[in-house]
């Protein structure tokens, strides 16, 4: 046996020197700028410890409740189905816990098991109590009515911010949005970061930036440019190739970009104050995305 352990050891370590990125850090390959501005501010790589009380309770109460369920449902349970209520309760709450301390994407994972859990549970209820107490389970243990109470009665408690403090508005993301974008002649739109899964969606054009953490190389490219001044800007256009800039001026994003660079691009396309080199684009109604050709001749 300690043969055979230590010949798994030596693959293992094998493997690590080849792969040496197996035991870096999540997301360590991300640009310093891109982790401060861009990856810290995605809600859903971020613990949801951090986000506010009203977040973490629409998520957290139902997977709570449904572990709990888990767990009673033990009382009556025997041999392999105990076995399988213990792993469920195990898997619901080991999942919770990633995504409150660790990362917010875990939650669907405990969402998941919760809610076929409590179907089971249910299931249960009904076979071997009565319809009346399983109806009332199915009113408290599922996914939609514990984490809407929780959090109307948490937002209660906590300040009012502007919508638009930690992403954007409808009129950044609606197919009419990119209306305009859609019938200007294909190109390399510079956008942010977030804007970019819905242009390659909405229109024929290409983009630097989508929301990709391996694209480490595009989006740094539009983030530099949105934070130069705009002479500085322009001469990274020309070498990027770049047809048109767009911006979505209730999106999070131009706010962050604006406040680390107040002279940069992003700051002068938010205040109105456009480049000779950007040419606007005429937006629909509604649309909150401004879009500018760019001229370099």
């Amino acid at each position: 046996r300690l043969v055979i352990l230590v010949a798994i050891a030596g693959v293992v370590l094998s493997g690590v020197r080849v792969f040496p990125e197996v035991i870096v850090p999540p997301y360590d390959q991300i640009d310093p700028l891109l982790k401060r501005l861009w990856l810290n501010n995605v809600t859903e790589a971020a613990p949801m410890m951090k986000a506010k009380l009203s977040g973490i309770l629409a998520f957290a109460l139902f997977p709570v409740l449904a572990g709990i369920a888990s767990i009673v449902a033990l009382l009556w349970a025997k041999d392999k189905e105990r076995d399988l209520w213990i792993l469920a309760a195990l898997t619901i709450f080991i999942s919770a816990a990633l995504a409150v301390f660790w990362q917010g994407r875990s939650a669907g994972l405990a969402t998941t098991v919760s809610g076929i859990m409590s179907a089971a549970l249910i299931g249960k209820l009904l076979e071997q109590v009565n319809f009346r107490t399983a109806l009332i389970v199915a009113v408290i243990v599922n996914p939609i009515i514990p984490g809407l109470v929780g959090s109307k009665v948490a937002e209660y408690f906590e300040p009012k911010i502007s919508k638009f403090s930690t992403g954007g508005g409808a009129g950044c993301y609606t197919e009419r949005a990119f209306s305009a974008l859609r019938v200007e002649a294909p190109g390399l739109i510079v956008a942010p970061i977030d804007m970019g899964a819905r242009i390659l969606l909405t229109t024929p054009h290409q983009v630097l930036a989508v929301p990709y953490h391996r694209n480490n190389k595009g989006n740094l490219a539009a983030y530099r440019l949105f934070l130069a001044k705009p002479d500085d800007a322009k001469r990274m256009a020309k070498d990027l190739g770049a047809s048109y800039v767009a911006i979505c001026t209730k999106s999070a994003e131009v706010a962050i970009l604006s406040r680390e660079a107040p002279k940069g691009l992003m700051a002068e396309l938010r205040d109105g104050r456009v480049p000779a080199w950007l040419t606007p684009i005429e937006k629909p109604k509604g649309s909150n995305v401004e879009a500018f050709r760019v001229n370099l001749d």
